[in-house]
C-alpha cells in the first residue's frame, strides 16, 4: 500500500522549507519539521503537544536559536538524512495503521520516537 501525504502534512513540510529559509539554513532538518507543526497549529500533532503541556513558545525559541545560520535564501532545500528518516518513519506509521494518508500525528509520532528529539520536547513540559 502506498500512502500519500495529507494536505496538512504537505503544509507542514512547506512551512518547514520556509522556516529553514527564514533561519538561513541550507537543509531542512527535523527541527524545521517541528517548526512547521508549530506554525501550522491546526493539526493533531500541535494538539498533542498542547495536551502534553509543552511550552510551545519556549520550544520554538530554543529551536530557532540553536539552528539559526546566515545563508541566503535558497529556492530548493533538500531534507537532511535525519529529517528524511523521520518522514519515512511517518509514512511507515501510516501504512502500519492502514491509513491512506500520512497525517500530522504520524509525523509527530515519528519525531517522538527519536530519543534526542523527544528529550528536547520533554524539557519544555510545563
Amino acid at each position: 500500500m502506498s500512502v500519500k501525504f495529507s494536505t496538512t502534512v504537505k503544509e507542514i513540510i512547506s512551512f518547514s522549507f520556509e522556516e529553514a529559509n527564514r533561519l538561513g539554513n541550507n537543509t531542512i532538518r527535523t527541527e524545521h519539521l517541528l517548526l512547521g507543526i508549530l506554525r501550522s497549529k491546526h493539526n493533531a500533532a500541535y494538539r498533542q503537544l498542547e495536551r502534553m503541556h509543552v511550552d510551545l513558545e519556549a520550544l520554538k525559541n530554543e529551536i530557532e536559536q540553536s539552528i539559526q545560520e546566515h545563508h541566503g535564501n535558497v529556492r530548493s532545500l533538500p531534507l537532511d538524512g535525519h529529517a528524511e528518516t523521520i518522514i519515512m518513519g511517518a509514512r511507515r506509521e501510516a501504512e502500519a495503521l492502514h491509513n491512506k494518508k500520512v497525517e500530522a500525528e504520524h509525523l509527530m509520532h515519528a519525531l517522538l520516537n527519536d530519543d534526542a528529539f523527544a528529550a528536547q520536547i520533554a524539557t519544555h513540559i510545563k
